[in-house]
């Protein structure tokens, strides 16, 4: 475990992972994140919330979605609608399942697509990328 932030982190320290796990709260950083999973071609699980919204999926080396997702962005939404208590556990939730099953090799991972979720609504539903 590292105790500071992931740009700092030597990229050689983290060529001996199978995976990155995007846990971090600003667009910056997460960006940094796909653009490392990328370079070590590693998959990067991303999950992301702001209000009762959030998103999950695993974005595999060459997947530029969530560059198109964040580019023109310095801010998340969490920054207008805040995040109550239950969109970051349940995101989280739905991370360690995603994570679950690629380590077992499920054939219903979410990848290069995002599980968007809306508790308000009681709805969650793919997203469909075109890479």
């Amino acid at each position: 475990m590292y105790r500071k932030r992931v740009e700092e982190i030597k990229n050689s320290e983290l060529e001996k992972y199978d995976y990155i796990i995007d846990a971090v709260d600003n667009i910056e950083s997460k960006i940094y994140m796909v653009k490392l999973a990328k370079k070590l071609s590693i998959p990067l699980l991303h999950g992301a919330c702001g209000g009762w919204y959030g998103q999950v999926g695993w974005i595999l080396p060459g997947c530029n979605l969530l560059e198109d997702i964040y580019q023109n962005k310095n801010h998340g939404l969490e920054q207008d609608l805040k995040n109550p208590s239950f969109t970051p556990s349940l995101v989280a939730s739905i991370m360690v399942s995603e994570f679950v099953k690629m380590i077992k090799k499920s054939d219903v991972i979410t990848t290069n697509e995002l599980l968007l979720i809306d508790c308000y609504n009681n709805v969650i539903m793919k997203s469909h990328n075109k890479d």
